[in-house]
Formats: structure tokens, sequence, C-alpha cells
């Protein structure tokens, strides 16, 4: 019994007629892993060029936008009665900045040449002085335990006043 299971695994380490070292059944698994494989690489490969595309069409669109604020302003907000040469008029330059702006919901700021800040989108000059825009969450966004305590105390000063 000890020769037929020696002479077993003797066939065993026989390679194969023909010379295939994998059954079918492994290339078949095997071709199907380096497909996978490939399909995954060529995906991460394809994102990131999609992704510099992306990049380089946003900063494209930023440029165009510098131009046309710079041609709005210098149509609108310049003045050229100071004596040192032309200069910005803060209020129009402010008024024209956060024009531009609204329809787009971001931030625009405005410095001179030597960095001081003339207008700002979300600033504005009211009677009172300098108002700040902010956006506001919507409502019930509010997270946290604060407006679970609020509505706590609701609830018992409810049952209260209703007894």
């Amino acid at each position: 019994m000890a020769r037929g299971s020696e002479k077993q695994r003797k066939d065993k380490n026989v390679p194969r007629p023909g010379g295939r070292v994998f059954s079918p059944l492994t290339r078949r698994i095997l071709t199907v892993n380096v497909i996978a494989l490939a399909i995954l690489v060529s995906g991460i490969l394809y994102l990131g060029e999609y992704r510099r595309n992306l990049i380089d069409a946003e900063l494209k669109s930023l440029g165009v936008q510098a131009e046309m604020f710079a041609a709005a302003l210098g149509e609108g907000a310049v003045s050229a009665l100071s004596p040192s040469g032309q200069q910005l008029v803060s209020e129009i330059s402010n008024q024209i900045v956060r024009r531009l702006v609204e329809t787009k919901g971001t931030r625009a700021r405005l410095f001179s040449n030597n960095g001081s800040l003339i207008a700002d989108s979300q600033r504005l000059m009211g009677p009172g002085g300098l108002v700040r825009i902010e956006a506001l969450p919507p409502p019930g966004a509010e997270g946290g335990i604060l407006p679970a305590v609020l509505g706590v105390y609701d609830r018992l000063m409810r049952r209260l006043t209703s007894q």
C-alpha cells in the first residue's frame, strides 16, 4: 500500500502532456483577474487625466472672469480726476463687484496696489456702518445637542402651561 501511494505521488509530479502547467480553470480565473486589474488601472489613469483637464478648464474660466471684472471696473469705477493719474472709486467699485458675483454666489475682493482692501462682495456700507453678509444654514439644518435640549424644554413648557 505504501508503494501504491508513492507511485501516485510520482504521477502527480510528472508534467502533463502538452506542456501545460496550469489547468484550463486556473487559466480562466487568472485571465478574469488580469482583465479586472487592467480595467481598474486604466480607470485610475483616465480619472487622473480627466481631473487634470477639469482643473485646466477651471483655471481658464477664472482667467476669463478676471478679465471681465477688470474690464467692468475699468469702464465704470475709474476716475481720472486725481493728480496721480487714474484711481478706483471705492463706492462704485464695491457696487460693481457685488453685482458681478451675485449670480455665482461666491466672494470677490478687490485690493489696491499697496494691498489695502477696496471692495468686498460680502460687506456693505449702510447708514449704521459696515454690514457683513453671510449665508445662513437652511432651517432645521442645525446639528448638535442645542436643538435637542431646546426641543425638550419647549415640550416641558407646553405640558406645564396646558395643565
